[in-house]
């Protein structure tokens, strides 16, 4: 990921007309887009297999958020089971009422160091279009953060995102 290395002169030919240089960076990296199922998705150009699977709350068990007035709850790669959530949301949001954010999937894609999970066809909103939700969970490498916890990000119309 250093995307501020300089080059290293490695060597020069005895008239100093050839200069041979080695040169670290991950601009140079491969851009794939993949996609993965089961929880699981890799790379194989650049030699990277992610597996997700351990993040699963079993038996409907969920992750808890609250932003403002909203609890959110979110499964990855599994349904969410709360008494008030529709029963194949993946996500939902709960006030008075509770919404889906879309159902539950084990599809992952992959590209350039980001991988996300998509859940889809969620409850309609208010509006002419009858526009379903949808929810955006966003997966970032840190080393040090363990298992980690899920964060709200933003609700952007019909978007819901997560990291």
């Amino acid at each position: 990921g250093d995307l501020e290395s300089s080059p290293v002169l490695l060597r020069s030919s005895p008239d100093s007309c050839v200069y041979e240089l080695e040169w670290y960076t991950a601009v140079a990296c491969v851009l794939s887009k993949t996609h993965g199922d089961n929880c699981k998705v890799e790379d194989p150009q650049a030699g990277f297999s992610f597996d997700l699977s351990p993040l699963t709350k079993p038996e409907g068990s969920f992750y808890n958020m609250t932003s403002g007035d909203y609890n959110y709850y979110i499964n990855v790669c599994g349904p969410v089971k709360v008494d008030m959530c529709p029963e194949k949301a993946g996500a939902c949001q709960v006030e008075k009422r509770a919404w889906s954010l879309g159902e539950a999937n084990s599809l992952l894609s992959y590209y350039n160091g980001l991988i996300q999970l998509t859940y889809t066809n969620g409850s309609q909103y208010n509006d002419p279009n009858h526009t379903h939700r949808f929810t955006l969970i966003s997966f970032l490498c840190d080393p040090e953060a363990g298992v980690g916890n899920p964060e709200f990000q933003v609700e952007d119309k019909y978007t819901y995102n997560f990291r």
